[in-house]
Protein backbone atom coordinates (compact mmCIF):
# COMPACT_ATOMS: atom_id res chain seq x y z
CA UNK A 1 0.00 0.00 0.00
CA UNK A 2 1.29 3.46 -0.93
CA UNK A 3 1.94 6.07 1.72
CA UNK A 4 0.46 9.50 1.18
CA UNK A 5 3.87 10.94 0.25
CA UNK A 6 4.45 8.17 -2.29
CA UNK A 7 0.99 8.77 -3.72
CA UNK A 8 1.90 12.44 -4.30
CA UNK A 9 5.27 11.70 -5.96
CA UNK A 10 4.03 12.52 -9.51
CA UNK A 11 3.38 16.15 -8.54
CA UNK A 12 6.56 16.54 -6.47
CA UNK A 13 8.31 18.69 -9.13
CA UNK A 14 5.36 21.11 -9.06
CA UNK A 15 4.78 21.14 -5.28
CA UNK A 16 6.78 24.33 -4.67
CA UNK A 17 5.22 26.12 -7.64
CA UNK A 18 1.72 25.15 -6.48
CA UNK A 19 2.48 26.41 -2.97
CA UNK A 20 3.46 29.86 -4.24
CA UNK A 21 0.54 29.88 -6.65
CA UNK A 22 -1.75 29.25 -3.67
CA UNK A 23 -0.27 32.30 -1.90
CA UNK A 24 -0.84 34.42 -5.00
CA UNK A 25 -4.47 33.27 -5.24
CA UNK A 26 -5.09 34.00 -1.54
CA UNK A 27 -3.50 37.44 -1.93
CA UNK A 28 -5.57 38.36 -4.98
CA UNK A 29 -8.82 37.07 -3.47
CA UNK A 30 -8.09 38.99 -0.28
CA UNK A 31 -7.68 42.28 -2.10
CA UNK A 32 -10.33 42.28 -4.84
CA UNK A 33 -13.90 43.51 -4.33
CA UNK A 34 -16.36 40.83 -3.30
CA UNK A 35 -20.12 40.97 -3.56
CA UNK A 36 -21.89 41.35 -0.25
CA UNK A 37 -23.75 38.18 0.55
CA UNK A 38 -25.35 36.96 3.75
CA UNK A 39 -23.40 34.20 5.51
CA UNK A 40 -24.64 30.71 4.74
CA UNK A 41 -23.69 29.51 8.20
CA UNK A 42 -22.84 31.67 11.20
CA UNK A 43 -19.04 31.87 11.34
CA UNK A 44 -18.62 30.56 7.79
CA UNK A 45 -16.17 33.35 6.93
CA UNK A 46 -13.95 32.58 9.94
CA UNK A 47 -14.10 28.83 9.20
CA UNK A 48 -13.00 29.57 5.64
CA UNK A 49 -10.06 31.70 6.86
CA UNK A 50 -9.07 29.01 9.38
CA UNK A 51 -9.23 26.22 6.79
CA UNK A 52 -7.41 28.05 4.00
CA UNK A 53 -4.48 29.04 6.22
CA UNK A 54 -4.31 25.61 7.91
CA UNK A 55 -4.18 24.03 4.46
CA UNK A 56 -1.57 26.50 3.29
CA UNK A 57 0.63 25.69 6.28
CA UNK A 58 0.18 21.95 5.67
CA UNK A 59 1.13 22.38 2.01
CA UNK A 60 4.31 24.34 2.79
CA UNK A 61 5.20 22.05 5.72
CA UNK A 62 5.04 18.92 3.56
CA UNK A 63 8.20 16.81 3.42
CA UNK A 64 8.72 17.76 -0.24
CA UNK A 65 9.69 21.23 1.01
CA UNK A 66 12.25 21.74 3.74
CA UNK A 67 11.06 24.90 5.44
CA UNK A 68 11.68 25.41 9.13
CA UNK A 69 8.22 24.96 10.66
CA UNK A 70 8.37 27.81 13.19
CA UNK A 71 9.71 30.24 10.60
CA UNK A 72 7.05 29.07 8.16
CA UNK A 73 4.30 29.62 10.73
CA UNK A 74 5.57 33.14 11.45
CA UNK A 75 5.84 33.93 7.72
CA UNK A 76 2.26 32.82 7.04
CA UNK A 77 0.91 34.64 10.10
CA UNK A 78 2.72 37.72 8.79
CA UNK A 79 1.12 37.21 5.37
CA UNK A 80 -2.35 37.04 6.91
CA UNK A 81 -1.70 40.18 8.94
CA UNK A 82 -0.26 42.04 5.98
CA UNK A 83 -3.24 41.19 3.78
CA UNK A 84 -5.63 42.37 6.48
CA UNK A 85 -3.75 45.67 6.78
CA UNK A 86 -3.70 46.10 2.98
CA UNK A 87 -7.48 45.61 2.94
CA UNK A 88 -7.82 48.70 5.11
CA UNK A 89 -6.28 50.79 2.31
CA UNK A 90 -9.01 49.84 -0.17
CA UNK A 91 -12.40 51.47 -0.43
CA UNK A 92 -14.18 48.13 -0.90
CA UNK A 93 -12.60 45.91 1.79
CA UNK A 94 -11.97 46.44 5.47
CA UNK A 95 -9.45 45.11 7.94
CA UNK A 96 -10.97 42.55 10.29
CA UNK A 97 -8.88 41.50 13.28
CA UNK A 98 -11.02 38.40 13.76
CA UNK A 99 -10.02 37.25 10.24
CA UNK A 100 -6.38 37.61 11.29
CA UNK A 101 -7.09 35.55 14.42
CA UNK A 102 -8.85 32.85 12.36
CA UNK A 103 -5.91 32.74 9.91
CA UNK A 104 -3.40 32.47 12.74
CA UNK A 105 -5.37 29.82 14.60
CA UNK A 106 -5.56 27.72 11.44
CA UNK A 107 -1.78 27.90 11.07
CA UNK A 108 -1.12 27.17 14.74
CA UNK A 109 -3.58 24.28 14.89
CA UNK A 110 -2.03 22.66 11.82
CA UNK A 111 1.43 23.26 13.30
CA UNK A 112 0.31 21.44 16.45
CA UNK A 113 -1.28 18.57 14.51
CA UNK A 114 1.87 18.07 12.46
CA UNK A 115 4.00 18.15 15.61
CA UNK A 116 1.79 15.51 17.24
CA UNK A 117 1.82 13.30 14.16
CA UNK A 118 5.63 13.45 13.94
CA UNK A 119 6.28 12.64 17.58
Amino acid sequence: MLTFTQYLQPIKPYWHLLAWLWIMIISVLSLIPTPASPPIILGYDKLLHFTVYAGLFWWFAHPFLSYHKIGLALMLIGLGGTLEILQSFTSYRSMDFSDFIANSLGILCMFGLLKLSNS
